[in-house]
């Protein structure tokens, strides 16, 4: 049916080319095709034809010195015999006429055996190209992956920028480096270090090899760091380095080349801390229970990331593009976020007690523009004591269904009302900055 409404719409063109050529012409070949597409349409073997013409092309691919030993066949033919039985005044012609006639029908088939050679060549030549260079991607492929096994920290380094190159070369192992690089960041990184209620932090015994301890198998007991204070006084984050090969690879991952990719970076569960993001493009990455506390961020896009429950505390994310995130019960706590982009970001139970967003108090200029909160979700979000002046897009609706309390700064527009302990919008005269009268 699917084809009857192609020829249909073929048909309909075919119609408006040739009234031009004469009412007979349009008639004739108007009919014949409106017959071929009505055979086609009640018949119940088309789907033959087509299976037939399908296994005639395998059948070719298979065999093809069949169709080069017939084309060989029908040019010595056609160059023997000449264009005698193709025209009908043959017979009119002279002796001359039909010599010189030969001639040029002789030389035409020459130049086209001349250029289907060099077309052959040339495609031949192409097909080499591709062969040998998949073969050395392959060799790149390998010797990258044995430099991730190294024991030194500049050779595991060298080996992921080599993926890298091949990655950006070969579209044919974008998907097989991404999932190599994610598997090297799990190896080389410990789980997240989960805080029990009523328990101190725990050490988390991690099983390298992948086997049971029971069956003698190495363990590694990461070293547990001491716990972040709770208190909003500014942390020396950058004191401290992430692992070098880690930082890499995850900055590999930042700056991958712009493909279909079916291939999602898994990163969830995992200490990631004191990681830094220049200009990184973690879009739809998925981010959940993962420890990123004291993470540095600058201009990174993270739209759609999946940061369910993620640890952010004493982060510093600065004009970071988290629309449409999940940041559903993430601990944000004395996070930084100057000019974040935060529209259509799930912020349900998220944990934001002195986090900042004002740029100009953090030393990082004026030209950083507020963060824009239009449309996040905040339903039971933890807002007591967050200044919120330098934020944009926020409505009393928004801030009602979180957490606040008297020392949450609010915007100009909203106001906090203590007698009903709920945000109320006000009307804010331009002229003189102060409010002049409430919308609810």
């Amino acid at each position: 049916m699917r084809c009857y409404g192609h020829m249909r719409i073929v048909s309909e063109a075919m119609r408006m080319r040739l009234r031009q050529a004469g009412p007979w012409l349009w008639a004739r070949i108007t009919g014949m095709w409106q017959s071929l597409c009505y055979l086609l349409r009640f018949s119940r073997y088309w789907l033959w034809w087509v299976a037939g013409g399908r296994r005639l092309s395998l059948f070719l691919r298979r065999h093809w010195w069949i169709g080069v030993a017939v084309l060989l066949v029908g040019y010595g033919w056609a160059f023997r015999t000449g264009p005698e039985p193709l025209g009908s005044g043959w017979e009119e012609l002279k002796a001359g006429e039909k010599a010189a006639v030969i001639s040029q029908w002789r030389l035409m088939l020459v130049q086209a055996a001349i250029a289907a050679g060099a077309g052959a060549a040339l495609i031949y030549t192409a097909r080499t190209y591709r062969l040998s260079r998949r073969g050395q991607d392959n060799e790149r492929f390998s010797r990258g992956l044995e430099r991730l096994g190294s024991e030194e920290l500049y050779v595991r380094i060298g080996g992921i920028h080599a993926l890298e190159h091949v990655l950006r070369d070969s579209p044919d192992h974008h998907d097989n480096v991404i999932e190599l690089l994610v598997a090297f960041i799990r190896q080389r990184t410990p789980p997240r270090r989960r805080e029990l209620v009523g328990r101190s932090w725990q050490r988390l015994r991690t099983d390298v090899d992948g086997v049971p301890e029971s069956r003698g198998a190495r363990v590694y007991e990461p070293p547990v760091p001491a716990p972040l204070s709770d208190s909003p006084e500014p942390v020396l984050w950058w004191r401290t380095f992430a692992p070098g090969d880690v930082q890499a690879a995850l900055t590999v991952l930042g700056r991958l080349p712009l493909r279909s990719s079916l291939v999602r970076p898994d990163l969830s569960g995992l200490d990631l801390q004191h990681m830094e993001l220049y200009n990184a493009d973690l879009s739809f990455i998925n981010l959940s229970q993962t420890d990123l506390r004291r993470l540095y961020a600058y201009k990174a896009e993270m739209r759609g990331a999946d940061l369910m429950h993620a640890d952010l505390r004493h982060g510093f994310l600065v004009q970071t593009d988290l629309r449409d995130a999940s940041v559903a019960g993430a601990d944000l706590r004395s996070a930084k976020l100057p000019g974040a982009d935060l529209r259509g970001a799930t912020l349900d139970s998220a944990d934001l007690r002195d986090a900042g967003f004002d740029a100009e108090e953090m030393l990082l200029g004026s030209d950083i523009p507020d963060a824009d909160l239009e449309g996040a979700t905040l339903w039971d979000t933890d807002l007591r004591a967050v200044d919120l002046r330098r934020t944009r897009g926020l409505t009393a609706r928004q801030l009602n269904a979180a957490k606040l309390n008297e020392h949450t700064q609010l915007p100009r527009h909203l106001r906090w009302d203590a007698g009903t302990q709920k945000v109320v919008e006000v009307d804010v005269d331009p002229n003189r900055g102060s409010s002049v009268g409430k919308s609810e």
